[in-house]
């Protein structure tokens, strides 16, 4: 019997942005490094890669440590459960254009500080995310994630 090794793919530098979080809050990370088997030595490898296992654990006990699922990214905190408050509220939709389309317009109602916009031509779907507020580097943008 072969057993496979988890596959390291997930780029370390998604652990740093989520101890920015801590660091915004004034929390220490050391419990949740552990929990997620995360030695402090790999951190200050630029090129270190985590599993998704490691990445589940660190980014799911984060949000509930920190009581943020957005782990700081905006400019209030996200209380743990509001992502699941919004799929309740897509869930029953009776297609997955209307639940997207909910989904988006009630995220405005709990972060303002970016709007979701659900698009459609022809086979393709996007999701537009404009940012209100002054990006971390000064900027102002968006982003396009589409599936077709």
């Amino acid at each position: 019997m072969v057993t496979r090794q988890p596959i390291a793919a997930t780029p370390i530098s998604f652990v740093h942005s989520i101890l920015l979080a801590y660091a915004r809050y004034g929390r220490d990370p050391a419990q949740v490094l552990k929990k997620a088997q995360i030695a402090p030595d790999l951190l200050t490898q630029p090129g270190a890669r985590i599993t998704a296992w490691q990445m589940q654990q660190i980014s799911g006990c984060a949000m509930q440590e920190l009581d943020d699922e957005a782990l700081g990214w905006f400019s209030r905190r996200l209380p743990w459960g509001s992502y699941g408050m919004l799929v309740r509220a897509s869930i029953s939709a009776p297609t997955l254009g209307v639940a997207i389309t909910r989904w988006c317009r009630h995220h405005g109602l709990i972060a303002p500080d970016i709007t979701l916009t659900l698009e459609t031509t022809g086979n393709t779907a996007t999701i537009r995310i404009t940012e209100h507020a002054e990006h971390r580097r000064g900027e102002r943008g968006g982003w396009d994630f589409c599936a077709g």
